[in-house]
């Protein structure tokens, strides 16, 4: 079977999401074959590339990842006011580190999903700040999935801590008042408008 090759456009494409692998390629160009398959052919015409505009795609994919992270604070409610920001964006730079070159979330919901699942990784010994995490990811999840309804089981009462995080003068010291009772949720979405109705099932 004759092998498949990336085409320019779609490598291009991918390096726009990935300033980590630019920065690599701009270094040393015979990296690209780490992350893509080219033709003899296509690599002579990628090492052109990236002599002449490498440091233009290079700013262009910082644009593109600032871009990404503005509508990520556009679409997060909850979890980043839980977290300083600088903390935050650093987590931000280590998730865009751990996506590969080829995965790139194709809308700002969908890597709110992603990015919210790499903090839970993070944060799983912290009952509350976990809790308001999948919280959060369900809410989404609710959203982006054509299902109508999802149903989660938290360890903690989730309810009353997000209350607390919807406070005007909340403020992100770890400090919550927890219900150390289990609380199951159903997350509902609405179509008019769209949106998730999370209610409490009893039982």
């Amino acid at each position: 079977m004759k092998e498949q090759h990336d085409s320019l456009q779609y490598i291009c494409a991918c390096l726009l999401t990935h300033t980590y692998v630019v920065r690599q390629v701009i270094a040393d160009p015979a990296l690209i074959k780490n992350f893509f398959s080219l033709s003899p052919e296509m690599e002579k015409v990628f090492y052109a590339f990236i002599h002449q505009y490498g440091e233009r795609l290079l700013a262009s994919a910082k644009l593109s990842e600032e871009k990404r992270w503005r509508e990520l604070l556009g679409i997060l409610k909850y979890a980043h006011r839980c977290i300083a920001m600088h903390e935050l964006k650093q987590h931000w730079r280590i998730y865009l580190l751990s996506l590969s070159c080829r995965e790139i979330p194709q809308t700002p919901l969908l890597e709110s999903i992603f990015f919210l699942n790499h903090l839970l990784s993070d944060y799983r010994e912290k009952d509350s700040l976990s809790a308001i995490i999948q919280y959060e990811i369900f809410l989404n999840q609710t959203l982006q999935h054509d299902a109508m309804a999802l149903t989660h089981t938290f360890s903690v009462g989730v309810s009353k801590l997000i209350d607390q995080v919807k406070q005007p003068n909340f403020l992100h010291d770890g400090q919550f008042v927890v219900e150390r009772q289990p609380e199951t949720l159903v997350f509902l979405k609405t179509l008019n408008p769209l949106s998730v109705k999370v209610m409490t099932r009893n039982g």
